[in-house]
């Protein structure tokens, strides 16, 4: 073993060499110089880098050598922590700076892998976490907010570091209050009562009873996975606004149905969130309001615009912040089990999901196309057409952030086709209800 030092920024760094350095140094060439070609093809001969590594194989490369190089890292920290080795200057710069979204690199010591534990209770007395809980899903029998609670006490980090706050209505702050009497895990659990309020409401109202860092949105319906807040905790301390996270969907019927079916129903569903790749990083193409996270000022300055009811805030807010520089990230590692069954996923979620597409596109939104406007009767069609063609690579993205292989991605897409051709139907035929009857529509969003 030997110890060299370079010079980076004008700062000198301390590498630990073990006794075959050239593996790590070639790996780091090879991506580099994978990286190089692609950035001179890009910008020459106007060749895209995503589909020069599909033709040639080298995306494997890049991924292969990227991994062996955080491995590596890994391995070094694990020998440097008992030498007490001291870390430089750069690497201590290098922890605060922001995701992308715009404005810097990922430190490399820091990674969602490992699930930085919280600092739990604050020297002020506050929590880490205020968990907001909207009691609407479950006025409307979907889910309940025992399982969600449930979910919580799983959770990784230090449980008397969380706040949980449910919202609702009169009558169910009266069942909340008896079913969590006895609980004393948590910080603590307060209950509000917001009779006739929306979904978006109940957000906004938990929010500000907030005294928690981080606010962490999610829905009667959903059940947080163990890593969850402890993938929200790594977000925030490397720079993030706000964590959006991956949900997936669990059968809630007495016939379990296949991990690849739910997942392919969630791909169509919730996929249109996982962006493309940034290092570490993947980029958020949008969030959902059951599993995301913000810094307290961040949620309490930008609360969700309540004048369209239940339907379209949460687009409309994403919009929003991106427009005001704030730095956003998907955490893979952050993720939710959200219910499902066909009749819900079809009869309710997807044509909701088509109420508001054809109401974006009225307010201007630019999460979609508004000239798809002018196709007046063809409008649904087409955007049905348009939606089908874009569920294969946005299972592909999807599928790889919840863990699958590309044998089971394959393997999913016949089933992926027909799921996609239902789900998308379901929008479009609402789509055409809406422009026939929109008050009805509109009565239908808020109840489903």
């Amino acid at each position: 073993m030997s110890r060299l030092t370079d010079s980076c920024n004008g700062h000198t760094r301390c590498v630990i060499l073990l006794r075959k350095p050239s593996r790590a140094w070639m790996s780091s060439r090879c991506s580099s110089a994978v990286q190089m070609i692609g950035l001179v093809l890009s910008r020459e001969y106007g060749m895209k880098l995503p589909g020069l590594f599909q033709y040639c194989g080298l995306e494997r490369i890049c991924l292969a050598t990227e991994r062996f190089r955080g491995g590596l890292a890994s391995w070094l920290d694990e020998i440097r922590r008992p030498h007490q080795l001291e870390r430089g200057s750069a690497s201590m710069n290098q922890r605060a700076s922001s995701p992308p979204n715009g404005s810097g690199p990922m430190s490399e010591s820091v990674r969602f892998s490992t699930g930085i534990e919280p600092g739990g209770i604050r020297h002020d007395g506050r929590p880490r976490f205020s968990v907001v809980v909207e009691g609407y899903n479950e006025s409307l029998d979907l889910g309940s907010a025992g399982s969600t609670i449930e979910g919580l006490l799983s959770q990784t980090v230090s449980i008397d570091s969380v706040e949980v706050i449910l919202v609702g209505t009169t009558a169910q702050k009266a069942l909340w209050d008896r079913q969590f009497a006895g609980e004393s895990r948590f910080f603590g659990i307060r209950t509000i009562a917001a009779d006739g309020a929306h979904y978006y409401q109940l957000k906004n109202l938990g929010a500000q009873a907030a005294t928690g860092d981080i606010i962490v949105l999610v829905d009667t319906d959903v059940v947080p996975e163990p890593g969850c807040l402890a993938a929200i905790d790594a977000s925030m301390r490397i720079g993030a606004d706000f964590s959006a996270g991956i949900s997936r969907f669990y059968s809630e019927s007495a016939l379990p149905l296949p991990d690849l079916l739910l997942d392919v129903a969630g791909s169509i569903s919730w996929g249109f969130i996982v962006g493309e790749s940034a290092g570490e990083w993947i980029q958020p193409g949008g969030f959902l309001s059951h599993n995301l996270a913000f810094r307290r000022v961040v949620l309490l300055e930008n609360p969700y615009p309540e004048q369209f009811g239940r339907t379209c805030a949460g687009s409309i807010l994403y919009t929003r912040l991106l427009d005001k520089g704030l730095c956003g990230v998907l955490n893979p590692r952050q993720r939710v089990a959200h219910a499902f069954s066909v009749r819900w996923w079809l009869g309710k979620l997807h044509a909701r999901f088509g109420y508001e597409v054809y109401r974006l596109r009225r307010l201007g939104s630019s999460v979609v196309s508004s000239r798809a406007q002018r196709l007046h009767l063809l409008e649904p069609a087409l955007t049905m057409m348009w939606h089908v063609a874009h569920d294969v690579p946005q299972w592909f993205r999807y599928s790889r952030a919840v863990g699958w292989g590309i044998v089971g991605q394959i393997a999913a897409l016949p089933l992926l086709l027909v799921f996609s051709l239902l789900a998308r139907g379901s929008e479009m035929i609402a789509m055409y209800a809406t422009m026939a009857n929109p008050a009805r529509m509109e009565a239908f969003s808020l109840r489903s």
